[in-house]
């Protein structure tokens, strides 16, 4: 897990936000043919250190702002250990009571879109077809939202995946 499916999260979470610092995952690297294995490693090793240090970094920051917050809190109230600690769980459960209903829906969700969307442009299997020219929009892969894994040639698009689903 740490060592394929963590990394592949992490890479789609970072190339989402930040698509012009992070590259795509291993796989859709390799399947590009200008890099090569070598140069595939080396850019996810730089990518890997990047995302350690922005997590590192957070994490840092969160912990020291909570520190800090604590202890203003403490000063201000004059409350000191189990009190101080058990008004910071309350006024945290109610934190994310509201983060969840207002936060999220107006703030985290546009990111979260941004980084669930298909990019089809990332992989040399963006074309059904080897002959580019006689496309049209409609027969590139991802045109009209089905996955490259799935295309319209099989016959199994989004529209009969509706049809199917259960209501």
């Amino acid at each position: 897990a740490f060592t394929f499916v963590i990394p592949l999260i992490l890479d789609s979470i970072f190339s989402g936000l930040l698509p012009n610092v992070f590259t795509p995952n291993v796989i859709a690297m390799l399947q590009r043919p200008e890099y090569t294995f070598t140069q595939v490693a080396e850019r996810k090793r730089l990518d890997r250190t990047g995302q350690l240090l922005l997590i590192g970094t957070g994490l840092t920051v969160v912990t020291t702002l909570v520190n800090i917050a604590v202890g203003a809190l403490g000063d201000w109230t004059g409350l000191q250990g189990v009190e101080l600690w058990l008004t910071v769980g309350i006024g945290g459960g109610l934190f994310v009571v509201v983060t969840q209903n207002i936060v999220m829906p107006l703030v985290v969700e546009p990111f979260l879109q941004r980084i669930s969307s298909p990019r089809t442009d990332l992989t040399p299997l963006r074309y059904i077809s080897k002959d580019r020219k006689s496309l049209k929009r409609e027969d590139e892969v991802g045109a009209n939202g089905e996955s490259w894994l799935v295309p319209k040639l099989l016959k199994f698009d989004n529209q009969q995946n509706k049809e199917r689903a259960p209501k």
